[in-house]
């Protein structure tokens, strides 16, 4: 009987051991995961920030377009009005009429190109977004698994150490 209880006492320290250890590995996945979760929310930090970035950005070239159009307009009406100052002139102010025009349509296309890079900007950043809600999701699954299985290795370790103190109580 003694030596079944030394057996099983041996037994009960080498599974305390292993509990033990399962939970260490477990305490270290854990603080792994929370790095990773902490690395994630910096990136989306940035993310936010490059989005700013990219509407402070828009918002500057929708201000200057803005006021190129209107010192565009200015342009034409004091064209216009030379125009109907003096016969003279009227040639001449069609010419630059018409470069205005071409200005105008060259700052139109330089608009379309702006807010065509602003959308897939917009987009990539929608994009990153998504891919970062997915990552944290899945660190946070990952940590949920791992802080069951700390759970699981303390109620294996709570087992151990009572069947333990069971046998010690049985040997005396």
């Amino acid at each position: 009987l003694e030596a079944t209880a030394m057996a099983t006492c041996a037994q009960l320290k080498r599974d305390v051991a292993a509990a033990e250890e399962s939970a260490d590995i477990a305490a270290k996945q854990h603080q792994e995961l929370l790095a990773e979760v902490q690395a994630w929310e910096a990136e989306i930090d940035e993310g936010r920030q490059r989005q700013a970035n990219v509407e402070s950005w828009v918002r500057g070239e929708k201000e200057a377009i803005a006021r190129l159009s209107d010192e565009a307009q200015r342009y034409g009406q004091e064209r216009l009005l030379a125009e109907q100052q003096t016969h003279d002139r009227r040639n001449a102010l069609k010419a630059e009429l018409r470069s205005a025009a071409a200005e105008q349509e060259q700052l139109a296309s330089l608009h379309n190109v702006a807010s065509q890079r602003t959308r897939r900007s917009i987009r990539l950043l929608e994009d990153d977004m998504v891919r970062v809600q997915t990552k944290l999701t899945e660190v946070i699954w990952r940590h949920d698994a791992v802080r069951e299985d700390e759970v699981r290795a303390e109620h294996r370790l709570g087992n151990a150490e009572f069947r333990r103190h069971t046998a010690a109580e049985a040997v005396r």
